[in-house]
């Protein structure tokens, strides 16, 4: 067969190239949105502050955001016990879910 088809990829031994993931950096007027899961993504900016929006704390980013949003009190949309490095933890209800959030930072 060999002699009928040269150069088969079968014939050959696989060859790896080695790849590196590296992301490029942040224009001054640019953010990076990622899709973490469910309903949450992860926005960056250039100077590194992360945020996570509808956090929920079973889909993840794989670094620890500086600020989280939970928009609602649905199991699936929020979580009692965030990560305590997380500096800003934004819920979007009051003392209670059915009071409106006031947030000023």
């Amino acid at each position: 067969m060999r002699e009928n088809c040269p150069g088969l990829v079968a014939g050959n031994p696989l060859r790896a190239l080695p790849a590196a993931f590296k992301l490029a950096a942040l224009e001054p007027d640019q953010v990076r949105l990622t899709f973490v899961g469910h309903s949450s993504f992860l926005i960056e900016s250039p100077e590194l502050v992360r945020i996570v929006t509808d956090y929920n704390d079973y889909q993840r980013p794989l670094t620890i955001p500086d600020i989280v949003t939970m928009n609602h009190a649905h199991d699936t949309h929020f979580t009692d016990h965030p990560n305590p490095a997380i500096i800003y933890v934004l819920r979007g209800w009051g003392p209670s879910p059915d009071q409106p959030a006031i947030w000023d930072l």
